[in-house]
């Protein structure tokens, strides 16, 4: 798989930590876009990795820091709403992505 720009982005977030979705939007490559854009590319980006196992998604209730896996038949519900590209509240329920090993040799196999 050839990685864009985007995608690349979302690998390296997900090295550090399991990110949450919002800070894809955040980032300088993206954030001069109007929202519906960022969201847009960033979920396009997403389920592409997803599609390769380069990354997992997850439910995290932000108050306790649970982690659920979010499961395969589940990702296109996960990621529709524009609402959990929100940063989240301190009680609510976020969706997180951690970049896999496969994804980590993907980011670092290729050149930026």
């Amino acid at each position: 798989m050839m990685l864009g720009e985007t995608q690349r982005l979302i690998l390296f977030l997900g090295i550090e930590d399991r990110s949450g979705l919002w800070e894809i939007t955040w980032e300088r490559e993206l954030f001069d876009l109007p929202r519906e854009k960022r969201i847009a590319l960033a979920s396009d980006a997403l389920k592409a990795l997803l599609k390769h196992g380069f990354v997992r998604l997850y439910r995290c209730g932000e108050r306790d820091r649970s982690f659920q896996t979010v499961a395969p038949e589940e990702w296109e519900h996960a990621l529709s709403s524009a609402e959990i590209w929100n940063e989240p509240g301190p009680d609510s329920v976020s969706i997180r992505f951690e970049t896999t090993s496969a994804g980590e040799e993907a980011y670092w196999s290729t050149e930026g």
